[in-house]
């Protein structure tokens, strides 16, 4: 296996430590002391290996998940007529496979008004899976006035304009249930129709804890009768009990999670059936 240049220093000052131990023990106490420098190299070398051992499970790990994101793209790009390059996808932005969800959740309900929570690349999928069947616009919140300006660049260098609108959106302090919440300024909603389809991929994290969770109760009353969820990082802690106080405090929906790279939910509403 290839040894990082990390690697290797970290070897080498094991082996330093080793070494100067003996020669101050040694030293100071002569033979006698030589059995501690020994355990010490002893538990370090254990050490060592340990750390090996769980960087070789999660490099052969890798391989899988990229071969995975690989394959979602290919099926990405087979449906989508992009007309330029997306920007980088995956780390902070959504991977391949949450925006090949995108794309079937778009189809399969030909929402007329989709609503995202953070702007980015899925912004940009979401227009072109509405412009593929000739209907529908994206309205995209963005509480970063920077990332809101470069996400409306993406959208006019893929001449998106007509279907998509980033939206700046600067998080304040909501109340809910007397609870205090910092959240997108809900007024830049007013005047828009009835919400189809929900993409909930903001604010990040560490904005504050269960960050995402004002999503539904600030929007529920907004939503179509058979209206439907997508939630992206649902494999997270946070993520997971807001699904779970979602559920528990809405009635209608029905919960579908998605084995990707992140974790998705999607959350379909039937209040026509409740």
């Amino acid at each position: 296996m290839h040894r990082s240049m990390r690697d290797k220093v970290f070897i080498a000052a094991l082996v330093l430590l080793f070494l100067t131990t003996c020669i101050i023990g040694w030293l100071l106490l002569q033979q006698a002391v030589l059995f501690l420098p020994l355990a010490m190299m002893a538990g370090l070398l254990m050490l060592a290996q340990t750390i090996y051992y769980l960087e070789i499970r999660r490099e052969l790990g890798q391989p899988h998940k990229n071969y995975r994101q690989v394959e979602a793209l290919f099926s990405m790009f087979s449906a989508l007529k992009l007309r330029h390059p997306l920007p980088p996808m995956r780390v902070w932005a959504i991977s391949p496979d949450f925006a090949n969800i995108v794309i079937s959740l778009i189809g399969e309900h030909r929402p007329g008004l989709v609503l995202e929570i953070g702007s980015g690349v899925s912004t940009l999928v979401a227009a072109y899976s509405l412009q593929e069947i000739k209907e529908g616009v994206v309205v995209s919140l963005e509480h970063d006035e920077r990332f809101a300006a470069i996400s409306a660049a993406n959208v006019a260098k893929h001449g998106l304009q007509n279907i998509a609108t980033i939206t700046y959106a600067p998080l304040k302090e909501v109340r809910i249930q007397g609870k205090s919440w910092l959240w997108y300024d809900v007024k830049q909603l007013e005047q828009l129709a009835p919400i189809d389809m929900l993409i909930i991929d903001g604010p990040p994290m560490a904005t504050q804890r269960l960050a995402r969770y004002p999503a539904l109760p600030l929007l529920f009353h907004r939503l179509s009768n058979d209206a439907v969820i997508l939630l992206d990082d649902a494999d997270r802690k946070d993520e997971k009990e807001i699904v779970k106080r979602w559920l528990r405090e809405f009635d209608g929906f029905c919960l579908e999670k998605i084995d990707t790279e992140k974790g998705a939910a999607v959350l379909r509403l039937r209040r026509n059936h409740v």
